[in-house]
């Protein structure tokens, strides 16, 4: 969505489930490649050819997706992870690739926004109808937490939320 929202032509979205990635072209992606693919930095490339692509948002802090994130960047591209690793998560980073081609790789914490600002923001976006946040979101009693954990880590929701009323 917010690539969309940001003006973005191509917007490429990798998952490991189905579900999700039907969801992300609903709201936006132009294309999607299943995450279990094992040449997914060709293919990204092939889709922004010949260079790659300008930007890329890693949302899960899996090592191996940042390692692949950094080698589809295009020369002066930016990468930023949002995603969260397990502490002492190591990724192997070309630093020659990134000096000599100019790229940028930098974690992003709270969307690297001023909240003051970013939030009336996207409250319009969402009155306006560009931003279905609602899409995203699955709603649970506080009594059915386990089952709201089981389907978020299963990609049976997104955003699982809990009602304690």
């Amino acid at each position: 969505m917010a690539a969309k929202m940001a003006g973005a032509r191509t917007i490429i979205v990798s998952d490991l489930s189905e579900s999700r990635m039907a969801l992300a072209q609903e709201l936006g992606a132009t294309d999607t490649i299943a995450g279990t693919s094992t040449d997914i930095v060709e293919k990204v490339r092939s889709i922004c050819a010949p260079r790659g692509v300008q930007f890329a948002i890693d949302a899960t802090g899996n090592p191996k997706v940042i390692e692949n994130m950094l080698a589809m960047l295009a020369p002066r591209g930016k990468a930023a992870s949002v995603g969260v690793p397990k502490v002492g998560s190591k990724a192997g980073i070309d630093v020659f690739d990134l000096l000599v081609f100019g790229k940028e790789y930098i974690g992003c914490c709270g969307g690297g926004s001023d909240p003051q600002q970013f939030l009336p923001f996207l409250m319009q976006a969402h009155k306006e109808g560009n931003f279905p946040v609602e899409k995203l979101i699955t709603y649970y009693t506080y009594r059915d937490f386990q089952k709201a954990i089981t389907d978020m880590k299963s990609a049976v929701v997104v955003k699982p939320v809990l009602l304690w009323s």
